[in-house]
């Protein structure tokens, strides 16, 4: 046993603090303590003096002192436990990728106007039945999935007559979302709803328009306010809507402005978060860096008092849709993709949901296994690796086989201490009241 090198020490107001990220565990040190373990460093056997052992104990206990080596070893076999967990399907459907919108960063390499009709329904049903999972978690997604709410409605009035537990959420940009077509998707139980604002009227508008070049912004939000009015007023509670607003150094100073417009509804009904806008072939000029996009949340919880990212880590094991063995995402022709990225790229498809045939399985292992950080020798020194997870397994994808070089590290990599102190600010606010 020695001091593990996930672990971190933090001096943060006069105070000393060791963080560990496997056990994502934070203890304030008094100066003894803080000594006991710097001898710690140089002696590792001091680490079992007797006047220590219930601190060692709970050093112990928070992995502060371990097994670096069967500690991350646990790790991984938790991570690969989970990716293969057959209890779970994961489904993306894009019932149509033809859209009403004209975004300017639009990553989708296809529109196509071809719509999902019944026999690709039917043979979803039928691979479901097939694996039999205890739980669904279905995403609809496009396009924009609300130019096929028919399907959508079709759809789930068959899967309703299957035997799961089903989590139901679709991403829309909100034009088609009136208050009727929010009543049949409550009626089909889809509870999640993610739609997509880039700042203030003028700023979206000029960055997602109709594909006529007409403005959006106020319809989205007149359909927001109704359907939130409605849920005000019929006491609904088994939804939840998530407004991302895509910021870059161009429309930033608006995220506030969008904001003002659900003032009124701030409850557990809505979350309200900035999100970045990444670089296309066509636009990214503008785009904020990682570290922009962590000074422009701390500045808000600082000027503002509004959270919108996590300021303390999470180590919870959860795998990407497109790392995990029983995930797809089902074009509206069948075709069959393991990342949401790769909609439409014909080189991508992994083969048709009507034959249930896997037809290119290097893509399958490629996601799954090339893209683990575990083998990766860089992520698997690094001592953020538990709360990390090596980023985005597409953006891992395209620097191992398109020669690209995205950053998938965590935000707290460089930002640890400035993070979990706003964390300590905020939660010492909090207790007070």
């Amino acid at each position: 046993m020695k001091l593990s090198k996930y672990n971190f020490r933090l001096s943060i107001k006069d105070k000393t603090y060791i963080y560990n990220s496997v056990s994502n565990s934070l203890i304030e040190l008094n100066v003894n303590q803080a000594d006991y373990i710097e001898g710690g460093l140089a002696k590792p056997g001091l680490l079992y003096g007797d006047d220590y052992k219930e601190f060692d104990n709970q050093l112990l206990k928070y992995k502060i002192i371990c097994d670096d080596e069967d500690e991350i070893n646990n790790f991984h076999l938790d991570t690969i436990a989970c990716r293969f967990d057959s209890s779970i399907l994961y489904l993306t459907i894009a019932p149509t990728q033809e859209c009403n919108f004209n975004c300017v960063y639009c990553y989708e390499k296809t529109r196509t106007s071809v719509y999902m009709d019944e026999e690709i329904e039917d043979s979803i049903i039928q691979y479901i039945k097939q694996v039999n999972p205890k739980k669904v978690v279905l995403v609809w997604f496009g396009g924009e999935p609300l130019l096929a709410v028919d399907t959508i409605c079709s759809f789930h009035t068959k899967i309703s007559k299957l035997s799961f537990q089903l989590e139901a959420s679709i991403i829309t940009n909100g034009f088609l979302l009136s208050k009727e077509i929010f009543l049949r998707l409550l009626d089909c139980n889809i509870s999640q709803f993610q739609i997509t604002l880039d700042g203030d009227e003028k700023s979206h508008n000029d960055r997602r328009p109709l594909l006529n070049g007409s403005n959006t912004y106020q319809t989205i939000i007149s359909n927001l306010q109704q359907v939130l009015n409605y849920c005000s007023i019929e006491k609904v509670i088994n939804v939840k809507f998530h407004i991302r607003v895509n910021i870059d150094r161009s429309n930033f100073s608006k995220f506030l402005d969008v904001r003002k417009e659900f003032l009124i509804h701030e409850s557990s009904l809505l979350c309200i978060h900035p999100a970045l806008t990444k670089a296309t072939d066509c636009y990214g000029c503008n785009c904020f860096s990682i570290n922009e996009y962590v000074d422009f949340c701390l500045e808000l919880l600082k000027k503002n008092g509004i959270k919108t990212i996590d300021l303390y880590p999470s180590n919870k094991i959860t795998e990407c849709f497109a790392r995990h063995i029983n995930s797809y995402l089902i074009g509206p022709d069948g075709s069959l993709f393991k990342c949401w990225h790769d909609l439409g790229n014909s080189e991508m498809c992994i083969g048709n949901i009507k034959d249930r045939v896997i037809k290119n399985p290097s893509i399958v292992s490629r996601y799954i296994i090339a893209t683990d950080p575990y083998f990766d020798s860089n992520c698997r020194k690094c001592s953020f690796l538990p709360i990390c997870g090596g980023g985005c397994p597409n953006e891992r994808y395209l620097n191992l086989y398109s020669s690209q070089n995205n950053n998938t590290c965590t935000i707290y990599k460089h930002r640890l201490k400035e993070l979990i102190t706003a964390h300590l600010e905020l939660k010492d606010k909090c207790d007070k009241f």
